[in-house]
């Protein structure tokens, strides 16, 4: 669990300043920010996060794979292309 919280805390680290992070945690000790804070930990929420991840990642294998393929048959169809 440790592993987690530092690399979350890395990744805050990176995206906010100080005062973004202290405005942050101000809002989430709102009434409004708890709200969102228990919308982002709903379960529901976070298995619909993790089937988009899901779907992208095998949308990019895809894209990969299939633009491997292209750039492979190049060659063979400009033969002079590479000279």
């Amino acid at each position: 669990m440790v592993i987690f919280y530092d690399t979350i805390g890395k990744a805050y680290e990176r995206q906010f300043t100080l005062t973004e992070l202290a405005t942050l945690k101000t809002f989430f000790q709102t009434p409004t920010g708890k709200l969102v804070a228990d919308m982002i930990m709903n379960s529901q929420v976070v298995e619909a996060q993790q089937a988009i991840l899901a779907n992208a990642t095998v949308l990019a294998q895809t894209e990969t794979q299939a633009m491997d393929a292209e750039l492979r048959a190049l060659p063979e169809l400009h033969p002079g292309a590479l000279k």
